[in-house]
């Protein structure tokens, strides 16, 4: 009798399991939707809107402190642990949920299928790129509030995307 009121159970086990498991089919592909299509050009450097990032970009950098360079680096750990932790409680933590920053991990890397598409389309250089006066936080001066964060792995992993610099090849 023991056994047979088992068997509702161990049938949930084994029917939940495959709910549980990460599926490898991608949430979303770039042929599902126009992502390009989806947002507007940004403005060109020599726009009225571009010179006003750029010099808000050149304000910042001018203003910018060891306090708030400290919280630019606390900002560089995107874990959802790190982001929803202070939300969720000291018990969400990678130890305890391990499936989820992994359906967090794959959720980030499926819906950037829209990125390189839409890189390619606008051909948008990074602020640094194309005015000298940007100095990024791991190529400033040291001792004026910026710091050398390229030994950061995550950075050093943005730079080898972000840094492409455009040819007009239709490459990044």
């Amino acid at each position: 009798m023991r056994k047979l009121a088992l068997a509702p159970i161990l049938l949930l086990c084994l029917a939940a399991t495959p709910a549980a498991s990460l599926s490898d089919k991608p949430y979303i592909s770039a042929t599902d939707v126009d992502f390009p299509g989806l947002l507007p050009p940004p403005p060109t450097e020599a726009s009225p809107a571009g010179k006003r990032d750029l010099q808000a970009i050149l304000d910042l950098q001018k203003n910018m402190t060891p306090e708030r360079m400290a919280a630019i680096r606390t900002d560089l750990d995107q874990s959802v642990y790190t982001i929803a932790g202070p939300v969720l409680g000291p018990k969400f933590t990678k130890a305890n949920f391990p499936m989820v920053g992994a359906f967090i991990d794959k959720v980030v890397k499926d819906g950037g299928v829209g990125v390189g598409p839409i890189k390619q389309k606008y051909k948008k250089l990074r602020p640094f790129q194309f005015s000298k006066e940007i100095q990024t936080p791991g190529r400033h001066r040291q001792g004026s509030g910026w710091s050398d964060l390229s030994e950061r792995p995550q950075l050093k992993r943005r730079r080898s995307c972000d840094d492409h610099r455009h040819d007009g090849s239709g490459e990044a």
